[in-house]
This record gives C-alpha cells, structure tokens and sequence, in this order.
C-alpha cells in the first residue's frame, strides 16, 4: 500500500468489514486532506458536512477522494459501503500541487 500512500502516515487508518458504517471526523480549514480507500470486492464513499449535504462520493475497488480542502473547521463525516470480506480506508494531509483541483467543501446553504 506504500505505492498508494506514499511515505506520508495517515491522520486515520482503520479497517473495514462488510457492510455499511459512518466515520465522523473534525477537519481543520487550514489543512487538506486525501481519502482513500481499498476493499477486497468493492466499496462506496460519500462526504458529507455538518449538513448533511453530499460533497463528494465514488466508488469502487480503489478509491480516492481529494484533495478535500475545507473552507471552515468542522465536523464531516464519511459514509462507507463494504461489498465483499474487507477493506481499509485512510485519511491523511496533503499539499495539493497547483496544478490538482482541489474539492473545496463547502456548499451555500438555502433555508
């Protein structure tokens, strides 16, 4: 998985078995991150903010989201699908290059 990561270590690491579950994190805005995520069959991300509103989601057998450069400090959480016997998922900080469009999160919010 180094090929993957590189040699940065991750903020969170954690393994998954099958089924669905949600990881919360608090994200700071002066920082970006990077998800990914390997599974032995297939898995599905969605970020979400403190809203509830959907800023990215992929899914696949590798995924990668990122880089997740938020506009304000704040709790987002990731909703994860395992299909199959395992998968992991990491996050980490990055320094997104100038020439990588990063996902800002953030989303005006209609009342």
């Amino acid at each position: 998985m180094a090929r993957v990561l590189g040699d940065d270590v991750p903020l969170v690491s954690a393994e998954l078995a099958e089924g669905a579950r949600q990881m919360h994190w608090v994200l700071d805005a002066e920082r970006c991150y990077e998800l990914v995520a390997v599974a032995d069959e297939r898995l599905s991300l969605s970020l979400r903010d403190e809203h509830d509103h959907e800023l990215a989601s992929r899914s696949g057998r590798w995924v990668r989201l990122g880089p997740v450069c938020p506009r304000w400090t704040g709790s987002f959480s990731l909703d994860v699908n395992v299909i199959g016997d395992r998968g992991r998922v990491w996050l980490r900080e990055i320094q997104p290059s100038a020439s990588s469009a990063s996902l800002e999160v953030t989303r005006s919010i209609s009342r």
